[in-house]
């Protein structure tokens, strides 16, 4: 079905738009749903979307809306009160959003609002916005960003967090959130009750990625960057943050240290010393805490942030309300409401002094020297990279039967490159990766670009590796659950930067295609897979067709667009298409 909804402001001025998107019908629900220039307030919630099955919601778009002041239900179990909220949807994309002084009146002790979230969805990206003065009500969360239960594939970037009682980003939940990327966000002033930190990790997280983001923390909030107890975490990369922070608390607080690096950071406290809280030690430099834990290993920095001498005013930049302010009229709704994980209680910390009220005036904005002030605006398409580049990739082998398949590279590798590798083999049982790594980077696990998928008893996966540090000719090696005929196919690029969108396919009868995916980023590699037939012939634009069996190929565009890659027809097949972003 086609669904467009389009909302005005200059039709209406004084509206109070309430949205949900429902899919109460099984695997059926809404596709191409628009919802621009509106302002959501006084509501249970701003903007919502839920539906008895994850992904019956496809290819949201949410741009320019203002959600504030939607204050939730008391006496309701589930979280109310948040500004906009996605749940069961498949592609979306939520940009130059507002979302302020939501929550006030949730009273769920489980789990709470927050300003700009979604959960049990994928390929979400959430850019551009800003989110701040909202609170969880009783007792729990009021973040500012939240990446929730079973998201996957998704992204948070250029975004501003401030104020909040909660995180200003939190990602994690019972189910895993794996596969996602926050990066070049700012979180100032975040984490004002129960002990939130500014980025903070909880529940099962697995092959995430924090990159490039600037945090301010300050007293009530428990750390700058803070992985909670009992968190369970797989390959969880926090790379090139700034973290600042004043007072008392440490810069970072590890709760939970096990399946996280720390590489290329920057740790400061406005007093110049440094401390660091790693599963219950407190490290007071950072050449102890490298060499006591293994973290940074000399990549890190304990130095003032450029440009930034002194922590910003907590006081934020407000938007002004409308003048008529309606009394909300809250009736029962027979609609179903979602049931995210609960969002566990951190530690208490002595309650803070309130948030100031904000005026009708804007409150006086952070000091001229804060450079990291996002704004709202898109950024222009970029000009076309001509970083991007193939290096080397070994003939991929013939089916052998092992629990660690692996390929070597014919020439060294080079430091701060990207390695991609496919997994494949044929079964119908139900053998799982372990890990893929390799012998120059170490104990290091690859990301998950593609996911194991299974279909027609084929299964394929594909992992990369950003930021290599090189070597001499290394060894890739897949570690199996159980030993099956298996392939392995590796491949060395220059100029990629993180992942940014990829696509399964089930199966077939004669012709094939990876499936298509649509780019979010102007200059991207594309790399399509399939198991399941030989590939001869050559099809325009890619490259690197190898393999019978299992057949790989790449191509390099410089414009967002849809991609499919297609093959020679097998009689049945399993594939995958993953697209990474060029530096």
């Amino acid at each position: 079905m086609l669904h467009l909804v389009q909302c005005l402001s200059t039709m209406l001025p004084s509206a109070i738009l309430r949205m949900k998107i429902y899919g109460l019908n099984g695997s059926s629900g809404w596709n191409t749903i628009t919802i621009t220039n509106s302002t959501s307030y006084g509501n249970r919630d701003g903007i919502q979307s839920y539906a008895t099955a994850n992904g019956a919601i496809q290819n949201v778009v949410i741009d320019n809306v203002v959600a504030h002041d939607n204050p939730g239900t008391s006496g309701y179990s589930n979280p109310t009160g948040s500004g906009i909220v996605l749940g069961q949807v498949n592609g979306a994309t939520i940009q130059r959003c507002v979302a302020y002084g939501n929550g006030a009146r949730s009273s769920s002790t489980a789990g709470g609002p927050v300003g700009i979230w979604c959960y049990d969805s994928s390929n979400v990206v959430i850019q551009y916005c800003e989110s701040y003065n909202n609170t969880g009500g009783s007792s729990v969360d009021g973040d500012g960003f939240d990446l929730d239960i079973n998201t996957s594939y998704s992204i948070l970037r250029y975004n501003y967090s401030h104020g909040n009682t909660g995180a200003g980003y939190l990602f994690g939940a019972a189910g895993t959130v794996g596969g996602n990327l926050i990066e070049n966000n700012v979180s100032q002033n975040d984490g004002l009750k129960n002990g939130y930190a500014g980025i903070e990790a909880w529940g099962t997280v697995a092959n995430d990625e924090v990159d490039s983001n600037w945090v301010f923390a300050q007293s009530p909030a428990s750390a700058g960057i803070r992985i909670a107890s009992g968190a369970i975490v797989t390959n969880l990369q926090f790379r090139n943050n700034t973290i600042f922070v004043t007072g008392n608390l440490p810069i970072v607080k590890g709760d939970t240290v096990s399946g996280v690096t720390f590489s290329g950071n920057d740790y400061w406290r406005t007093d110049g010393s440094f401390l660091v809280s790693w599963n219950g030690v407190q490290y007071t430099s950072l050449n102890a805490w490298e060499t006591a834990t293994g973290q940074e290993a000399g990549t890190g920095f304990n130095e003032p942030p450029p440009w930034l001498l002194s922590m910003p005013s907590p006081a934020p930049t407000l938007t002004p309300t409308p003048t008529a302010t309606p009394t909300p009229t809250p009736s029962p709704s027979p609609t179903p409401t979602p049931t995210p994980t609960p969002t566990p209680t951190p530690t208490p910390t002595p309650t803070p002094t309130p948030t100031p009220t904000p005026s009708a005036s804007p409150t006086l904005t952070p000091t001229p020297t804060v450079t990291p002030t996002p704004t709202v605006t898109p950024t222009p398409t970029p000009t076309p990279s001509p970083n991007i580049a193939f290096v080397q990739s070994p003939a991929i082998a013939a089916l052998t039967a092992s629990t660690t398949p692996s390929a070597t590279f014919a020439s060294n590798t080079t430091a701060g490159n990207t390695i991609i590798a496919v997994v494949s083999w044929f079964s119908s049982g139900s053998e799982t990766i372990t890990n893929v790594r390799d012998n120059a980077n170490g104990a290091i696990n690859y990301s998950v670009a593609v996911p194991l998928y299974s279909a027609q008893s084929r299964k394929i996966a594909v992992y990369y590796l950003n930021n290599i540090t090189g070597g001499t000719t290394p060894t890739i090696t897949a570690t199996l659950s159980n030993a099956k005929s298996v392939q392995i196919a590796i491949y060395e690029f220059r100029g990629i930067n993180a992942l940014d969108t990829t696509h399964t396919n089930n199966n077939g009868y004669g012709s094939a295609s990876t499936g298509s995916i649509t780019t979010t980023n102007a200059n991207d590699l594309l790399i399509g897979a399939i198991l399941g037939g030989t590939e001869t012939g050559g099809e325009s634009g890619w490259n690197l067709k190898v393999g019978s069996n299992l057949s790989v190929e790449y191509s390099i565009v410089s414009f967002t667009g849809t991609y499919t890659a297609t093959f020679t027809p097998p009689t049945t097949y399993v594939a995958a298409i993953a697209s990474f972003k060029g530096n």
